[in-house]
């Protein structure tokens, strides 16, 4: 029987790297990476989340049609709603950065532009109005932007296939052990999309464990060759730059079109828009989950405004740069993603049974 509000593989393989995209397109290398240690630590970064996803996808194999909030509820009552909490201030945190994110980029590209509070506002209402609609819609615009992406990095190096040297690599490092060890912790912190895939996964109508696996090669596939590019044109001022992708659109050009920085800057929206409108919305299941006969728009209003009001009070008085640490992200992703599905696994298939036929 087909899933109700069910998506293909592919869908979700696009959600999960139209999220993955808006840190990507932000690639800015470390002082002390370099191109050949960032695809080594990528590797090995692969390998720990290929590691990680084992457990959500053992207990979708146990439980195919409930993510881990909704069997906290199996369990018990307190268990539920804890979880639900747990998930939900994730999915708000992700919210509130992605704005703050968003508000940097314009500043960084529109210095003079003193409206980006307003941006903001405009852009939560969008992705409220989007939550709402369900996840098909989501997946479908996921879907579009992602085409959109691969068109415009195609193009990109189309237009700068002239300018790509390989001496400009930096391939030198004194400790590159270390290096690669460093990149590869950092580069785990950024991959938070694995909690998302963690509620999405029950939503899937097939090929569960190829959509989880897929996303994680094409993103690798995706990240090294945005970091090959950066640093083959743009040498060290990649190094320097806060947006070395935002100034390598600047550096292609066509016989149409000059300049590709402001179809970056429409493609980056779209992407922003896109993951805020899933974080909402997995936001508002949660709190579903709490209250089941909430209506969609009431469970995720109160998620939208704390979150914006939140962005735009660190917009004003402070620099969201300070509150990223790779030690807790990891953290997070290793509990949210890993830790919570693997306690999971002891519930029996009976107790649940048993409360899915008195509910």
């Amino acid at each position: 029987m087909k899933k109700p509000h069910a998506i293909s593989a592919s869908q979700l393989i696009c959600l999960l790297l139209v999220g993955r995209l808006f840190i990507m397109m932000t690639y800015s290398p470390a002082g002390g990476d370099n191109t050949l240690i960032t695809i080594i630590g990528g590797l090995i970064t692969n390998a720990a989340l290929a590691a990680v996803m084992l457990f959500p996808l053992l207990l979708l194999k146990k439980f195919p049609d409930k993510n881990a909030v909704q069997l906290g509820y199996c369990a018990a009552k307190p268990v539920g709603i804890t979880l639900s909490v747990i998930y939900t201030a994730f999915l708000a945190w992700a919210t509130v950065k992605t704005m703050c994110d968003f508000s940097q980029f314009i500043t960084f590209a529109f210095p003079i532009f003193t409206a980006k509070r307003v941006i903001v506002i405009f852009m939560a209402a969008t992705a409220l109005y989007i939550s709402t609609l369900g996840i098909e819609p989501i997946a479908r615009s996921a879907a579009v932007v992602t085409v959109l992406f691969f068109i415009m990095l195609i193009t990109v190096l189309l237009g700068t296939s002239g300018e790509i040297d390989i001496h400009n690599l930096n391939i030198s490092i004194e400790d590159p052990l270390g290096g690669i060890i460093k990149s590869s912790f950092g580069s785990f912190a950024r991959n938070s999309e694995l909690i998302l895939a963690c509620l999405l996964l029950p939503k899937l109508r097939s090929k569960q464990c190829g959509a989880v696996y897929g996303y994680i090669t094409i993103k690798y596939v995706v990240v090294a060759s945005i970091a090959f590019l950066c640093s083959a044109i743009l040498g060290d001022f990649a190094y320097s730059s806060p947006l070395p992708f935002f100034h390598l659109s600047s550096y292609s050009n066509t016989s149409v079109i000059a300049r590709f920085d402001s179809l970056f800057l429409i493609l980056w929206t779209f992407c922003a828009v896109t993951k805020l409108s899933l974080c909402i919305y997995l936001a508002g299941e949660c709190i579903k989950c709490i209250s089941p006969k909430i209506k969609p728009f009431y469970a995720t209003l109160p998620v939208t405004v704390a979150a914006l009001i939140c962005s735009v009070f660190i917009i004003m008085y402070y620099d969201i740069t300070k509150a990223e640490n790779e030690y807790i992200w990891s953290g997070v992703i290793i509990l949210l993603a890993a830790v919570i599905p693997a306690l999971l696994l002891i519930l029996p298939k009976e107790k649940r049974s048993k409360k899915e036929a008195s509910s």
